[in-house]
């Protein structure tokens, strides 16, 4: 399947049936895969970093959605 990564529609669409996302994409799409994941309840496991998580990682800050996930169990 080709899409998108930077279309929160077209990871939905990829995402149906899955249990897990796992990122291995640039760090510009991090956060658009993110929220896909989050939105369709499923487990996300990313391996690409940018400078601003890496620094939120180091001071211990939570990352965007880290609630929203944590709310999902």
């Amino acid at each position: 399947m080709r899409i998108d990564a930077g279309k929160l529609v077209d990871l939905l669409k990829a995402a149906k049936g899955v249990d897990a996302i796992i990122n291995l994409t640039l760090p510009r799409f991090n956060l658009s895969i993110r929220e896909a994941a989050l939105k369709s309840g499923v487990h996300y496991v990313d391996t690409a970093i940018d400078e601003t998580t890496w620094r939120q990682l180091v001071e211990k800050k939570p990352l965007k959605f880290d609630e929203e996930f944590k709310k999902l169990g």
